[in-house]
């Protein structure tokens, strides 16, 4: 851990990392960061090949990041950057956001969050000759907790290690 990380660490705690892919999902996430307490601005911190803008989101600490690759398990994808995040910022919760493809224009909005009780990594898929997909990769079981209070009443508030925790995401 350097000491920039050691001296941020003393000062500020992180309790979300808010993980993006894109240039587009950063652009709109950064503008929701607030300086933290005692601060001038939006604090960069360098964690190993990984840059966290840390600031206030809502009015919890939140470290954003956005990975240096697409995909989950190309380096620097979405495995590398929740590693190095975790291990440098110690966050309570990881959430990755974004704009899931554009998957409905009608539905959602950008950075709207989308829960879901699965991840599966559509890297390895095997697209074949009759336009089906080969699924090669094994689904992952989301964290029931963060399913249950994002899914639950629509105030996305939750306890995390006995701290009231509540995400209000902005329109």
């Amino acid at each position: 851990m350097s000491e920039e990380i050691k001296i941020f660490k003393n000062k500020h705690s992180v309790a979300v990392a808010v993980v993006v892919a894109t240039n587009t999902e950063f652009k709109v996430a950064i503008n929701f960061l607030k300086p933290l307490q005692n601060e001038d601005g939006i604090l960069k911190i360098y964690c190993k090949k990984v840059t966290a803008y840390c600031g206030i989101w809502g009015k919890y600490s939140v470290a954003l990041v956005q990975t240096n690759n697409m995909g989950a398990s190309r380096e620097g994808g979405a495995d590398d950057t929740v590693d190095e995040i975790i291990a440098e910022l110690s966050p309570k919760a990881v959430i990755m956001a974004g704009i899931a493809f554009g998957k409905s224009e009608i539905k959602q909005n950008m950075f709207d969050i989308l829960v879901s009780k699965t991840i599966e990594n559509y890297e390895p898929n095997r697209m074949n000759e009759n336009g089906t997909v080969t699924h090669r990769a094994s689904t992952l079981e989301a964290d029931t907790t963060l399913v249950n209070r994002f899914r639950g009443n629509g105030s996305h508030s939750f306890n995390l290690e006995n701290e009231e925790f509540s995400l209000k995401w902005p329109k």
